[in-house]
């Protein structure tokens, strides 16, 4: 199987922000944040991280995204009995993403 990254970690918190740097190009979008229901900031790329991680924590609890920010999405994932939210800055998300950050979170468990 050929594998496509062409930059990789052991260490989770790089491994994922490579992975998000990766998407977030892939994406177009200024800004991909990971964090924790509280806003706490675990992974990112881009602009704004700490308080776009914030923010997104903020609008996935309230379900308020369209009216905080129409350029705001928020995902929610679940692994083991931890929820984390990913926020991006420019709306767009794909089933990769969240299969990629899975993937860094459990194998780095």
């Amino acid at each position: 199987m050929l594998d496509r990254r062409q930059r990789r970690s052991e260490k989770r918190e790089e491994a994922l922000s490579l992975f998000l740097e990766a998407e977030r190009k892939r994406l177009g979008v200024r800004g991909l944040a990971l964090g924790t229901e509280q806003g706490q900031l675990i992974a990112g790329a881009g602009i704004g991280l700490k308080r776009l991680a914030a923010i997104g924590a903020s609008i996935h609890t309230h379900a308020t995204s369209s009216v905080l920010s129409p350029s705001l999405a928020t995902w929610g994932l679940r692994i083991h009995d931890h929820q984390f939210i990913v926020t991006c800055l420019g709306r767009k998300f794909t089933a990769n993403l969240g299969e990629g950050i899975r993937r860094i979170l459990l194998a780095c468990d």
